[in-house]
Protein backbone atom coordinates (compact mmCIF):
# COMPACT_ATOMS: atom_id res chain seq x y z
CA UNK A 1 0.00 0.00 0.00
CA UNK A 2 1.46 3.68 -0.48
CA UNK A 3 1.44 6.35 1.81
CA UNK A 4 -1.36 8.00 0.38
CA UNK A 5 -3.43 7.50 3.44
CA UNK A 6 -1.70 5.71 5.93
CA UNK A 7 -3.83 2.94 5.07
CA UNK A 8 -0.90 -0.11 6.06
CA UNK A 9 -0.80 0.66 9.33
CA UNK A 10 -4.95 0.56 9.72
CA UNK A 11 -5.24 -2.22 8.21
CA UNK A 12 -3.34 -4.18 10.46
CA UNK A 13 -5.06 -2.44 13.07
CA UNK A 14 -8.54 -3.75 11.72
CA UNK A 15 -6.78 -7.06 11.04
CA UNK A 16 -5.78 -7.54 14.93
CA UNK A 17 -9.10 -5.88 16.24
CA UNK A 18 -11.18 -8.88 13.72
CA UNK A 19 -8.86 -11.42 15.03
CA UNK A 20 -9.48 -10.93 18.58
CA UNK A 21 -13.33 -11.50 17.34
CA UNK A 22 -13.16 -14.22 15.18
CA UNK A 23 -10.89 -16.51 17.72
CA UNK A 24 -12.53 -15.13 21.02
CA UNK A 25 -14.09 -18.67 21.38
CA UNK A 26 -11.64 -20.84 19.89
CA UNK A 27 -10.19 -22.87 23.14
CA UNK A 28 -5.81 -22.84 23.25
CA UNK A 29 -4.15 -26.05 21.72
CA UNK A 30 -1.94 -28.17 24.40
CA UNK A 31 1.16 -27.20 22.20
CA UNK A 32 2.82 -25.74 19.29
CA UNK A 33 2.86 -28.77 18.03
CA UNK A 34 -0.76 -29.64 18.33
CA UNK A 35 -3.01 -30.33 15.32
CA UNK A 36 -5.27 -27.45 14.72
CA UNK A 37 -9.03 -27.70 15.81
CA UNK A 38 -11.91 -27.73 13.09
CA UNK A 39 -13.45 -24.54 14.74
CA UNK A 40 -10.03 -22.57 14.39
CA UNK A 41 -9.39 -23.83 10.48
CA UNK A 42 -13.37 -22.46 10.35
CA UNK A 43 -12.61 -19.21 12.13
CA UNK A 44 -9.24 -18.21 10.12
CA UNK A 45 -11.35 -19.38 6.86
CA UNK A 46 -14.07 -16.68 7.64
CA UNK A 47 -11.42 -13.84 8.94
CA UNK A 48 -9.75 -14.07 5.52
CA UNK A 49 -13.27 -13.79 3.16
CA UNK A 50 -14.10 -11.03 5.73
CA UNK A 51 -11.01 -9.47 5.05
CA UNK A 52 -9.93 -9.72 1.37
CA UNK A 53 -12.35 -7.77 -0.43
CA UNK A 54 -11.78 -4.60 2.27
CA UNK A 55 -8.00 -4.64 2.27
CA UNK A 56 -8.27 -5.12 -1.42
CA UNK A 57 -9.95 -1.95 -2.02
CA UNK A 58 -8.09 -0.44 0.36
CA UNK A 59 -5.04 -0.99 -1.23
CA UNK A 60 -5.98 0.06 -4.89
CA UNK A 61 -7.43 2.70 -3.91
CA UNK A 62 -3.91 4.17 -1.81
CA UNK A 63 -2.45 4.51 -5.76
CA UNK A 64 -4.54 8.11 -6.47
CA UNK A 65 -5.39 9.01 -9.98
CA UNK A 66 -3.68 12.50 -10.91
CA UNK A 67 -6.02 14.65 -12.57
CA UNK A 68 -5.91 14.59 -16.42
CA UNK A 69 -7.18 13.54 -20.06
CA UNK A 70 -6.11 9.68 -18.93
CA UNK A 71 -8.20 10.14 -15.52
CA UNK A 72 -11.07 8.29 -16.83
CA UNK A 73 -9.73 5.48 -18.23
CA UNK A 74 -7.57 4.71 -15.04
CA UNK A 75 -10.59 5.82 -12.83
CA UNK A 76 -12.30 2.70 -14.63
CA UNK A 77 -9.44 0.13 -14.80
CA UNK A 78 -9.06 0.93 -11.14
CA UNK A 79 -12.91 0.23 -10.21
CA UNK A 80 -12.98 -2.73 -12.89
CA UNK A 81 -10.14 -4.16 -10.25
CA UNK A 82 -11.40 -3.25 -7.44
CA UNK A 83 -14.79 -5.16 -8.64
CA UNK A 84 -12.59 -8.33 -8.18
CA UNK A 85 -12.82 -8.48 -4.91
CA UNK A 86 -15.33 -5.91 -3.45
CA UNK A 87 -18.44 -5.20 -3.97
CA UNK A 88 -20.01 -2.65 -1.44
CA UNK A 89 -20.05 1.10 -1.65
CA UNK A 90 -17.04 3.00 -2.69
CA UNK A 91 -16.19 6.77 -3.06
CA UNK A 92 -17.50 8.86 -6.05
CA UNK A 93 -15.93 8.42 -9.24
CA UNK A 94 -13.06 11.67 -9.61
CA UNK A 95 -12.97 12.16 -5.74
CA UNK A 96 -10.02 13.84 -4.30
CA UNK A 97 -7.20 12.34 -2.17
CA UNK A 98 -7.78 13.15 1.53
CA UNK A 99 -11.37 14.78 0.36
CA UNK A 100 -14.44 13.75 2.60
CA UNK A 101 -15.60 11.15 1.04
CA UNK A 102 -12.34 9.30 0.61
CA UNK A 103 -11.87 9.87 4.26
CA UNK A 104 -15.31 8.23 5.38
CA UNK A 105 -14.13 4.98 3.12
CA UNK A 106 -11.11 5.05 4.91
CA UNK A 107 -11.53 6.24 8.64
CA UNK A 108 -15.42 5.73 9.05
CA UNK A 109 -14.89 1.60 8.43
CA UNK A 110 -16.07 0.03 11.82
CA UNK A 111 -13.91 -3.52 12.03
CA UNK A 112 -15.42 -4.51 15.25
CA UNK A 113 -19.02 -4.19 14.07
CA UNK A 114 -18.54 -5.61 10.72
CA UNK A 115 -17.17 -8.96 11.99
CA UNK A 116 -19.64 -9.18 14.77
CA UNK A 117 -22.46 -8.89 12.04
CA UNK A 118 -20.41 -11.67 10.14
CA UNK A 119 -20.65 -13.97 12.62
CA UNK A 120 -24.03 -13.40 13.57
CA UNK A 121 -25.06 -14.64 9.91
CA UNK A 122 -22.96 -17.50 10.16
CA UNK A 123 -24.58 -18.62 12.97
CA UNK A 124 -27.75 -18.25 11.84
CA UNK A 125 -26.86 -20.58 8.35
CA UNK A 126 -25.74 -22.86 10.73
CA UNK A 127 -28.63 -22.81 12.61
CA UNK A 128 -30.14 -27.08 12.18
CA UNK A 129 -34.08 -26.35 11.03
CA UNK A 130 -36.17 -29.39 12.35
CA UNK A 131 -38.98 -30.76 10.25
CA UNK A 132 -41.78 -33.65 11.03
CA UNK A 133 -40.72 -36.79 9.33
CA UNK A 134 -44.10 -37.70 6.39
CA UNK A 135 -45.86 -40.45 7.98
CA UNK A 136 -45.59 -43.56 5.60
CA UNK A 137 -49.12 -44.53 3.91
CA UNK A 138 -50.29 -48.31 4.20
CA UNK A 139 -49.31 -50.38 1.29
CA UNK A 140 -51.62 -51.25 -1.24
CA UNK A 141 -52.32 -55.04 -2.22
CA UNK A 142 -51.20 -56.48 -5.29
CA UNK A 143 -53.15 -57.88 -8.03
CA UNK A 144 -56.49 -58.39 -5.71
CA UNK A 145 -59.73 -55.15 -6.13
CA UNK A 146 -60.09 -53.28 -3.35
CA UNK A 147 -62.72 -54.08 -0.91
CA UNK A 148 -65.14 -51.74 0.14
CA UNK A 149 -64.58 -50.79 4.03
CA UNK A 150 -67.00 -51.58 6.47
CA UNK A 151 -69.22 -49.23 7.67
CA UNK A 152 -68.43 -48.67 10.59
CA UNK A 153 -71.32 -48.27 13.50
CA UNK A 154 -72.41 -45.13 14.76
CA UNK A 155 -70.16 -44.53 18.58
CA UNK A 156 -72.18 -43.53 21.27
CA UNK A 157 -71.24 -40.62 22.53
CA UNK A 158 -70.17 -40.77 26.14
CA UNK A 159 -70.00 -37.92 28.79
CA UNK A 160 -66.50 -36.44 29.55
CA UNK A 161 -65.31 -37.76 33.40
CA UNK A 162 -63.51 -35.10 35.13
CA UNK A 163 -60.39 -35.34 36.18
CA UNK A 164 -59.67 -36.93 32.77
CA UNK A 165 -55.79 -36.46 31.45
CA UNK A 166 -55.14 -34.93 28.50
CA UNK A 167 -52.81 -36.03 25.82
CA UNK A 168 -50.20 -33.22 25.14
CA UNK A 169 -47.88 -33.20 22.01
CA UNK A 170 -44.44 -34.04 22.45
CA UNK A 171 -41.73 -31.27 23.16
CA UNK A 172 -39.86 -30.86 20.29
CA UNK A 173 -35.98 -29.83 21.78
CA UNK A 174 -34.34 -26.89 19.58
CA UNK A 175 -30.97 -26.18 19.37
CA UNK A 176 -30.09 -22.26 20.17
CA UNK A 177 -26.65 -20.46 19.62
CA UNK A 178 -25.73 -18.26 22.70
CA UNK A 179 -25.50 -15.18 21.01
CA UNK A 180 -21.68 -13.69 20.64
CA UNK A 181 -20.76 -11.47 23.79
CA UNK A 182 -19.21 -8.54 22.50
CA UNK A 183 -15.96 -7.58 24.94
CA UNK A 184 -15.81 -4.27 26.77
CA UNK A 185 -13.96 -1.60 24.32
CA UNK A 186 -10.43 -1.11 25.89
CA UNK A 187 -9.21 2.92 26.65
CA UNK A 188 -6.54 2.10 24.49
CA UNK A 189 -8.92 1.79 21.74
CA UNK A 190 -11.47 4.41 22.32
CA UNK A 191 -8.06 6.92 22.58
CA UNK A 192 -7.35 5.21 18.78
CA UNK A 193 -10.61 6.16 17.77
CA UNK A 194 -10.28 9.23 19.07
CA UNK A 195 -7.01 10.00 17.36
CA UNK A 196 -8.34 8.87 14.02
CA UNK A 197 -11.01 11.34 14.06
CA UNK A 198 -8.69 14.60 15.25
CA UNK A 199 -6.61 12.70 12.15
CA UNK A 200 -9.53 13.17 9.66
CA UNK A 201 -10.26 16.79 10.63
CA UNK A 202 -6.84 18.33 10.72
CA UNK A 203 -6.41 16.65 7.42
CA UNK A 204 -9.89 18.29 6.39
CA UNK A 205 -8.60 22.04 7.62
CA UNK A 206 -4.94 21.08 5.65
CA UNK A 207 -6.75 20.61 2.49
CA UNK A 208 -8.62 23.88 2.77
CA UNK A 209 -5.71 25.71 4.20
CA UNK A 210 -3.59 24.44 1.30
CA UNK A 211 -5.33 26.23 -1.41
CA UNK A 212 -3.06 28.76 -2.28
CA UNK A 213 -4.19 32.36 -4.25
CA UNK A 214 -1.83 33.51 -6.53
CA UNK A 215 -2.14 37.04 -7.31
CA UNK A 216 0.80 39.52 -9.31
CA UNK A 217 1.38 43.31 -8.57
CA UNK A 218 3.09 45.22 -11.13
CA UNK A 219 5.68 47.08 -9.99
CA UNK A 220 7.28 50.34 -11.69
CA UNK A 221 11.54 50.28 -11.36
CA UNK A 222 12.65 53.34 -9.59
CA UNK A 223 16.07 54.67 -10.89
CA UNK A 224 18.33 54.87 -7.75
CA UNK A 225 19.34 58.82 -7.19
CA UNK A 226 22.79 59.77 -7.68
CA UNK A 227 24.19 61.11 -4.62
CA UNK A 228 25.31 64.98 -4.46
CA UNK A 229 29.18 65.28 -5.49
CA UNK A 230 31.04 66.75 -2.89
CA UNK A 231 33.00 69.26 -4.75
CA UNK A 232 29.88 71.22 -5.66
CA UNK A 233 30.87 74.67 -4.02
CA UNK A 234 33.20 76.20 -5.75
CA UNK A 235 36.33 77.01 -3.02
CA UNK A 236 37.12 80.45 -2.08
CA UNK A 237 40.63 82.14 -2.31
CA UNK A 238 42.32 82.78 0.94
CA UNK A 239 44.37 85.85 1.36
CA UNK A 240 46.89 85.61 4.02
Amino acid sequence: MLLTHAQGVSSSLEDAAALEIFLADVPTSDAVSSAPSELLLQRLQQFEAFRLPRVSATQILTDPVVPGPEAAAKYARQEAEIRKYYSGPLPPTGAMPHSPPICQFFFGYDVRKEAYKVLEQAAEKDKPVETSAPVPSPPEPVGQPLAEAPTAAPVEARPVQENTPVPQPPVIQTRTFAPVEQPTVDPMERRLAEMEKKLAEMERKLAVLMKVTVSTVEVTSTPPQIPPAFFDIVPSAISA
